[in-house]
């Protein structure tokens, strides 16, 4: 039973993740004893594969969520223009995971 993981136009991030893992119990993919971010075949985290830099936090989870849905046996990822940057091109069909970038923005408000 999947609910929406948009609310006003804006996509919410609790939802997403939480729709991610019950689809991923519902289909008996991944089971409690099973640690919640994977290493793959490869033995890595999930890693930015042109920086080498492995992912913090959620998207760890996220990322170890798509491979184990889609049986990849590397754990490294690359943005659209990383792989336009490296020569290569994407398959026609194929998609993309979403990960997540936040920043803290601190400002200062005059207070009248």
């Amino acid at each position: 039973m999947e609910k929406s993981n948009q609310s006003n136009g804006q996509l919410n991030l609790y939802l997403f993740v939480t729709n991610q893992i019950v689809e991923l119990l519902e289909s008996q993919k991944l089971t409690w004893d099973k640690p919640w971010v994977a290493l793959s075949k490869d033995g890595k985290r999930p890693h930015n594969a042109s920086t080498g830099r492995t992912y913090s936090g959620l998207n760890q989870i996220l990322l170890s969520i798509q491979q184990i849905k889609c049986n990849y046996s590397y754990s490294g990822g690359l943005t659209f223009k990383q792989i336009q940057e490296l020569g290569g091109r994407v398959i026609v069909g194929n998609k993309s995971s979403s990960i997540f970038h936040y920043k803290l923005v601190y400002y200062d408000q005059v207070l009248r």
